[in-house]
Formats: C-alpha cells, sequence, structure tokens
C-alpha cells in the first residue's frame, strides 16, 4: 500500500483530507494512498502507485522526484480482520506538485495543518500519531503497529529511525 501527504514546507504546513464514505477511515485525516494495483497481471511499482492515488484522491499532480519516502509502517489487523489481514504501507512526503482535477475521489478536499498543529481527539488514525510528527521533523521511521480483536491498538507500538530504507 502507499500513502502521500502533500507539505508545504516554507510555510510548514501539510495537507490532509477527511474520507467521506462509510468506509474504514470514514471521517479521518489522512493522506492520499490505497492499494497497489495489477496491470496486466504485474504489480505497479510503488511509485507509481504513489502518483496514481495522489492523483485519483487528492487531485494531486506529482513528479516521482518530488516524493520522500518516510516511513514504512507495518500495520497487522489479522487478529480482528483475516481479509485486512497484515500492510505494509509506503509512506512519502511531496514536497512539489500542481493542484488539478480529483478522479473518483472518496476524499473532502485537502484541509491544511501546520506541522505542530496535526488533527488530534480521534481526527486521524491512531497510528498517524505515533509517526507522522517525526516524519515532519525529517525522520525516516519503520513502525509496527498491532491491532487487537477489538481494533485497539495494542501498546507501545515498536518504532525506530533508520538512516535510509532498502531501494523500491
Amino acid at each position: 500500500m502507499t500513502l502521500v501527504y502533500p507539505i508545504r514546507p516554507v510555510l510548514r504546513e501539510i495537507g490532509m483530507a477527511r474520507k467521506l464514505k462509510n468506509t474504514l477511515g470514514q471521517g479521518m485525516y489522512n493522506g492520499a494512498g490505497g492499494k497497489i494495483d495489477m496491470r496486466n497481471g504485474v504489480p505497479e511499482d510503488v511509485i507509481t502507485a504513489t502518483i496514481r492515488e495522489a492523483k485519483q484522491e487528492f487531485g494531486l499532480i506529482v513528479s516521482p522526484h518530488s516524493l520522500k519516502k518516510v516511513a514504512e509502517l507495518n500495520i497487522d489487523h489479522s487478529r480482528h480482520d483475516e481479509k485486512l489481514g497484515r500492510l505494509l504501507v509506503h509512506a512519502f512526503l511531496a514536497d512539489s506538485f500542481v493542484l488539478g482535477q480529483k478522479i473518483d475521489s472518496e476524499m473532502d478536499d485537502i484541509h491544511w495543518f501546520d506541522y505542530s498543529n496535526l488533527p488530534g481527539n480521534g481526527q486521524m488514525w491512531e497510528t498517524d500519531e505515533y509517526w507522522l510528527a517525526r516524519a515532519l521533523a525529517k525522520e525516516k521511521i519503520v513502525a509496527n503497529f498491532v491491532f487487537d480483536e477489538n481494533r485497539r491498538l495494542v501498546l507501545p507500538p515498536e518504532i525506530e529511525t533508520v538512516k535510509r530504507f532498502e531501494p523500491l
């Protein structure tokens, strides 16, 4: 899976949108992201998927060079949802983009938040509260999150800072 947040570094702002449809994460602020699609039986690469999701959900035209990988998030839902299971999310910040038209989006329009004032009190994924501010502070994060059978995050999550990621 992929996840991308547009940022305006000079203003120290990050763009997020609320999920509109009645699905997992409805009403929460998040970046643009989703599954890696299959094309003629071959999975698209992570960068292509990230660029596609940015366009579909936020209407952003993003170049591969503007994507900065900031996290690998291992999220384990297998205790409460076998279908959702275990996910590996490649998370990026995009510091250069053009705003275009959204395509078939389940997301609201982008709202901009100061790096020091991210949505709280259950307004974004619980996991984001553990890694996103650190990523905005230029840390590269590898995190493991496990949810129990009641969809509650098992604490403490495992989070480490790394110097670099394996090439995609």
